[in-house]
C-alpha cells in the first residue's frame, strides 16, 4: 500500500493503458510517467492487438477503467477513457484525467 499524503492506493493497477498503434504507444509512455509521479498504479500493456484483446485483459485482471489512445487521440493529445462497470466513454485531456484516477484512488482501500 503506498500512502501520498491522505491517498492511499493499493499495489493493483487502478487503471490500464491501452495503445491501438505506435502513436498511441507514445502517448500512453508520456502518461504513465505522469502517473507514476503521482503513485497511481497502472498497467501499460504493448500487445500488438486490437481493443477487444485490451478490454478483456483490463476485466480479466479486474480493472474498471481503461484508457484508450491511437493516432487520433495522439494527434488531439486527448484520451478515450472508458468504465468497463458502466460503458462510459469519454475522452479527457491529461490533467482532467489524472485528477479524474487520483479521486478514484481515494476510495480504493487495501483489506
Amino acid at each position: 500500500q503506498k500512502q501520498i499524503g491522505e491517498t492511499s492506493f493499493r499495489e493493483a493497477p487502478l487503471v490500464y493503458l491501452a495503445p491501438l498503434d505506435h502513436p498511441g504507444e507514445m502517448l500512453l509512455l508520456s502518461l504513465s510517467a505522469v502517473l507514476k509521479e503521482h503513485s497511481i498504479p497502472f498497467r501499460l500493456e504493448f500487445a500488438d492487438k486490437g481493443i477487444k484483446y485490451h478490454l478483456k485483459k483490463a476485466e480479466k485482471m479486474g480493472i474498471s477503467s481503461i484508457v484508450i489512445a491511437g493516432e487520433e487521440e495522439a494527434r488531439r493529445e486527448i484520451y478515450t477513457v472508458k468504465n468497463l462497470l458502466t460503458g462510459e466513454q469519454n475522452t479527457l485531456d491529461q490533467n482532467i484525467l489524472v485528477t479524474d484516477l487520483l479521486g478514484a484512488g481515494r476510495h480504493v482501500t487495501n483489506t
